[in-house]
């Protein structure tokens, strides 16, 4: 959402801006870029304030047919904007809750309105107070050249911070594994048969008594 922008502005110096006193032409030219562009909607976004920098200006023109002494620079800046995609997820502050919905502004950069029609049923969304932390999906943003902010509709997606915890399967207590060698199993069979080849042979021996006392 926030990302680095360039910027190309023709900037004037007026005779009263040359009689203050200076340290250099720089200064007054980025002090004149900042109040034009700075916590203001440019094409690329919002303009974050306190970021924009001086890349390269050009040397100073008087244009033809002017005749109030200004002295033309051509400035190239850059700095970092905001401009909100769909889907973009971002924690606010609520400041008004009405019959409408939801009304949040982030960085004071994008105010961000949550309708109720869009909640309905929704009683997590009906129990917000003024001063909560939630966290929002911004949906369409819209803004204009020199617009003080961007306006943007969202949706509710829970309160800040809110987090469902699951339980690892091998930090459940009591819970074993039990190993079973082939070997074991082996013995244990063996076992088996010897026991019932041995009943096999008593009862044979049995049956050849009874026919001998016959």
């Amino acid at each position: 959402m926030e990302s680095e922008a360039f910027f190309q502005e023709k900037v004037y110096l007026t005779p009263k801006d040359l009689s203050k006193h200076i340290d250099t032409i720089d200064e007054i030219l980025l002090n004149k870029v900042k109040e034009r562009l700075e916590q203001k909607c440019s094409p690329h976004g919002y303009v974050l304030p306190g970021t924009l920098e001086m890349i390269t200006r050009s040397a100073g023109m008087v244009d033809s047919g002017r005749f109030s002494g200004d002295w033309a620079f051509l400035v190239k800046a850059k700095g970092k904007v905001l401009h909100p995609p769909e889907g973009t997820s971002v924690d606010v502050e609520v400041i008004k809750n009405n019959k409408m919905g939801i009304y949040a502004v982030y960085e004071n950069a994008i105010r961000i309105m949550i309708p109720r029609d869009l909640h309905l049923g929704d009683e997590e969304f009906d129990q917000l107070r003024v001063g909560d932390r939630i966290r929002v999906e911004i949906q369409k943003s819209r803004f204009q050249l020199r617009d003080p902010f961007i306006v943007s509709v969202g949706l509710f997606r829970g309160r800040s911070g809110s987090v469902a915890h699951s339980v690892p399967v091998n930090t459940i207590p009591n819970l074993k594994t039990v190993e079973v060698q082939p070997d074991t199993i082996a013995e244990e069979q063996t076992e088996e048969e010897t026991e019932s080849e041995a009943a096999e042979s008593d009862a044979e021996s049995e049956e050849k008594e009874e026919e001998a006392e016959e």
